[in-house]
């Protein structure tokens, strides 16, 4: 019998491995690789230089060239803003549903895999099968088990695909927005703030959280109305 459908323990649970797939004795669920749609967090850096002032010379936004007198700082929040934005949270679901038809399309094809598999392995104990016959169903479930590793890579590449395509529309919906705000209060440092950030503190009168969602949200409800 054909070694990889035969060696019940090497079981594929590492997306990444290529081991086998059948496990006969406890028919263990493959799953597809759990992408965490959380990992949206911290795509977005918000550590925006805005060196708006003086432009005409590009030595003048080098820092040291600037009198600090002149600098003006803002933070956002980015913890709120994560919670807030409504296009994150449709950012999200839309990775979640992609990947659970992507699961359940994989499932299946395990379930159909490993399903043969039993019947071959039912056939052969009680001596209903030739070996001609052995050799042919052998050769069938290890094509089969090739095809579902490939599938297995191709809705991964998919997955990350998509989710790459998402996480760019979800930053550049974020940076675009902030360079237009920004082009009427011409702060010099637009910083990021959150718990795992490397600012210790700010002072809430350099925030500007709310005036960024705020804007952010009435521009999706926007877009939203005119895509419907």
């Amino acid at each position: 019998m054909n070694e990889e459908i035969n060696d019940e323990n090497q079981i594929k649970e590492d997306f990444y491995s290529q081991p086998t797939i059948i496990d006969q004795r406890n028919s263990k669920k493959i799953f597809f690789p759990i992408l965490n749609i959380i990992i949206l967090i911290g795509l977005i850096i918000l550590y925006v230089l805005f060196f708006t002032k003086n432009k005409t010379n590009k030595e003048e936004t080098i820092i040291t060239n600037q009198n600090p007198n002149s600098l003006s700082i803002a933070f956002i929040n980015s913890d709120t803003l994560w919670e807030n934005y409504e296009f994150v949270n449709v950012i999200k679901e839309k990775l979640k549903n992609t990947e659970t038809t992507m699961q359940s399309q994989y499932d299946a094809q395990v379930y159909s895999l490993k399903k043969d598999y039993d019947e071959y392995v039912k056939k052969g104990t009680a001596g209903l099968l030739s070996l001609n016959q052995q050799k042919q169903t052998e050769e069938q479930l290890s094509k089969r088990q090739k095809r579902l590793v490939e599938l297995d890579e191709k809705l991964s590449t998919q997955l990350i695909e998509e989710k790459q395509k998402l996480n760019t529309m979800l930053q550049d919906s974020i940076i675009n927005y902030i360079k237009r705000y920004n082009k009427k209060t011409n702060y010099t440092y637009i910083l990021e703030y959150s718990k795992i950030s490397g600012v210790l503190f700010a002072n809430d009168s350099f925030n500007i959280t709310e005036d960024i969602l705020n804007g952010l949200n009435e521009e999706y409800k926007e877009v939203k109305a005119k895509n419907e």
